[in-house]
């Protein structure tokens, strides 16, 4: 009798361990968009639009935050306007795009977004952090579809630098031309990952000793999508 128990007991043992073990193979379906997924030429960014009126409430999320993150705002704003919430390229349920986050990309993408689900000017662009920039790159690409901003915590283009023919120079203060031909000479040819490890460290230590933090936290986020 007692040996029956043992036995049962180690089969129990055994079996709670393959469970275990087996419980990170298990991949739960991923959850279901609560908008719509709009083909903007070749690929499909979430839009999630809701209420009716004008203008209508368009929100950018800031940095690695997704549509989702206004759940708590859109329901109450959509009783008085329509509000729409979407995912940039690469977040959430968006395909990726060309390049993440960037400014002129991200304005013709969210531009092209809307026109293909439908959605009219004038529009109210709310720019949380980060999205301060891109809505604010709007307004200034598009100033006849913009009845108004709205910035939450906003960043500022200040602290955006680039270098451009080794000179380090701010957002502000670049050309258009010559801020798409950087793009797309860095497009053309991207940094292979082995380099851009190289760079952090050095760039890393500069930062530690020289406390020269502007452009640090953008080369780190590029590091690291690219490591």
């Amino acid at each position: 009798m007692k040996r029956l128990s043992r036995i049962g007991l180690s089969l129990v043992a055994i079996c709670s361990c393959l469970l275990v073990l087996s419980g990170p193979l298990i991949s739960e379906p991923a959850p279901i968009p609560p908008g719509r997924l709009i083909d903007i030429g070749g690929r499909r960014l979430h839009l999630n639009c809701t209420g009716s009126g004008s203008p209508t409430i368009v929100a950018e999320s800031g940095l690695g935050a997704f549509s989702t993150d206004w759940a708590l705002v859109q329901p109450l704003v959509s009783k008085l306007t329509r509000f729409c919430s979407y995912d940039r390229a690469g977040y959430a349920w968006s395909d990726n795009g060309p390049a993440l986050d960037m400014v002129e990309e991200t304005a013709d993408d969210l531009r092209m977004l809307l026109r293909r689900a439908g959605v009219e000017p004038p529009y109210v662009l709310i720019g949380a952090s980060i999205g301060g920039l891109y809505v604010r790159a709007y307004q200034r690409r598009f100033p006849e579809e913009v009845a108004g901003l709205v910035l939450d915590d906003p960043s500022s283009e200040q602290f955006l630098d680039f270098q451009i023919e080794g000179k380090d120079k701010v957002l502000d203060d670049i050309p258009a031309n010559e801020l798409r031909a950087m793009f797309e000479q860095r497009l053309r040819t991207p940094s292979p990952p082995r380099e851009l490890q190289r760079r952090w460290k050095r760039q890393r230590t500069d930062c530690r000793r020289k406390r020269k933090w502007r452009g640090c936290g953008r080369f780190v986020n590029c590091w690291r999508r690219n490591r």
